[in-house]
Parts: structure tokens; C-alpha cells; sequence
């Protein structure tokens, strides 16, 4: 036995403040771990933040560029000849509120 020329109460002492020292270090660990944790829960949180904005306005780009696509084909064929482009630009001048 190796512990056996130490006194009992020594013995016992050596083990208490080993024991002590094991739950610090865990306790100091647990605290870390949760820290760093919280920390990349944050991160990921803000990266899935970001992703959906960039997500949106990806979407909103998209609509817009269909949506002008579809009035430019629409006014395409509406417009086809001169009779039809000149309705047009007559009902928008009544349109017009000239103050």
C-alpha cells in the first residue's frame, strides 16, 4: 500500500481536499461549459437570423423582378399595334390629376 505510513487523519485530510479540488474543477467545468454553450447557441442563432433576412429579400427580388416581367408581357401584348398604344397613353393622361 502506498498510503500506508500516512496517519489516518492525514489520509483522510489528503482526501477531502482532493475530493474538494475534483468538484471545483467539475463545477469550474459545468460553468464553462454552459458559457460556451450559451455562446454558440447565440451565434447560431444570429447566423439563422441573417440567413432568413438574406432569405427575404432574395424572395422580394424574385417578385419583383416577376412581377415586372409579367406587366412587360401583358403590355406586350396589349400594346401590339398603334390603335392599342394610343388608348393606353389617353386613359393615363385622364388618369393624371394635374394640381
Amino acid at each position: 500500500m502506498i498510503n500506508c505510513w500516512l496517519k489516518p487523519v492525514e489520509r483522510d485530510k489528503i482526501l477531502r481536499e482532493a475530493s474538494a479540488a475534483a468538484a471545483t474543477m467539475i463545477a469550474e467545468a459545468k460553468g464553462k461549459a454552459e458559457t460556451e454553450g450559451a455562446k454558440a447557441m447565440d451565434i447560431a442563432k444570429l447566423a439563422i437570423s441573417n440567413e432568413k433576412q438574406a432569405a427575404l429579400v432574395e424572395i422580394k427580388n424574385t417578385a419583383a423582378i416577376l412581377s415586372v416581367e409579367i406587366a412587360e408581357k401583358l403590355l406586350r401584348k396589349e400594346l401590339k399595334d398603334e390603335q392599342a398604344q394610343k388608348e393606353l397613353v389617353q386613359e393615363y393622361i385622364k388618369e393624371v390629376n394635374f394640381n
